[in-house]
């Protein structure tokens, strides 16, 4: 395949893969001496599945067929003009036309890129009847109002986006800003050209999207591996293994994070709207630090336990002449 390598003006691409672009006239751009896209394949929605960076460099022996982009040969590599490509990480991505991309950016600096997907958010009757169970068992004296927030279990799909790697400020190995109301943790995101993560983005980075997970890291809880029932806040990222798929931090335990969304709740003939907080503290027991919790406050509280971080759309930003 690396045989049909296209020269068009310095700039390398597959035909191949174009055809894999749902029929629309995108294709993958290479160039040499830098850092290039290669389509892998598009979902329903026109997201990628997959986005693979390449490093083109000439002169060099091919490497072989483990390492060079969509199967071809380093054999082949060779008489493809002498260059060849090292397979160096996926992600996610948007199909981005038939631009002649030289740098793609698809989150700022200190975020993390989420791929979309599809995935089940909350629990249904009989997880909560278990969770109920699990908690009179654990704590004793629970209500099933504490949960109830949680269901339905329904399917929710979510397009790419931008995640801050860790709980505002956003530094690993500084202590998170805490002690921070709804309506205060969403203005700094505004001053940051961001917003608050919304309810189901979180959820969708914190259960790896299909994967469903549990907490972040999988379907068990372990003590050691995140900042939850413990006896103070840590600094971002100190708990190295609690991180999510896609690269983010802390999202189980150590600050309640405030998201964007709200609950209702009837007291007394009068309805009362909540916004809600995720994750759980490091105050906080294993089952209030599921990745489907959760907890809802009036949005003026700013308890000592409470933080946030901040999400941004995605966009694909290209250096170079679209087409």
């Amino acid at each position: 395949m690396a045989d049909n390598l296209v020269n068009e003006n310095g700039r390398y691409y597959f035909p191949e893969a174009q055809e894999r672009c749902s029929g629309t006239a995108a294709r993958p751009a290479l160039y040499p001496g830098g850092l290039g896209t290669c389509i892998i394949s598009l979902n329903s929605n026109n997201y990628l599945l997959e986005k693979r960076y390449y490093l083109l460099r000439k002169g060099r022996k091919g490497p072989g067929d483990k390492g060079t982009p969509m199967g071809g040969s380093g054999s082949e590599q060779g008489r493809a003009g002498k260059l060849f490509a090292v397979f160096a990480t996926a992600t996610a991505a948007l199909c981005f036309g038939r631009a002649v991309v030289q740098s793609v950016q698809p989150c700022d600096s200190g975020m993390a890129l989420v791929p979309g997907g599809t995935f089940f958010a909350g629990i249904d009757t009989r997880e909560f009847k278990y969770v109920l169970k699990l908690c009179d068992a654990t704590i004793g004296n629970c209500y099933g109002s504490w949960f109830e927030s949680e269901m339905p279990r329904r399917e929710v799909k979510y397009a790419p986006f931008c995640m801050d790697k860790y709980e505002y400020p956003n530094k690993a190995g500084e202590y998170p800003m805490t002690g921070v109301s709804h309506n205060h943790a969403k203005d700094l995101c505004r001053r940051q050209n961001k917003r608050l993560c919304a309810r189901t983005e979180w959820e969708a980075a914190c259960r790896a999207g299909a994967q469903e997970y549990t907490w972040v890291y999988g379907h068990t809880h372990r003590q050691d591996l995140c900042n939850d029932y413990s006896t103070g806040l840590l600094p971002s990222g100190y708990k190295r293994n609690c991180v999510s798929a896609a690269g983010v931090n802390d999202l189980t335990g150590n600050a309640a994070e405030w998201v964007e969304g709200e609950v209702s709740s009837a007291s007394s003939g009068m309805v009362e709207t909540y916004n809600i907080l995720k994750g759980g503290s490091y105050r906080q027991r294993p089952l209030f630090s599921r990745c489907t919790y959760v907890d809802y406050r009036d949005p003026a509280q700013d308890f000592v336990d409470f933080g946030f971080r901040c999400c941004s759309d995605f966009t694909l930003r290209t250096a170079g002449t679209a087409r």
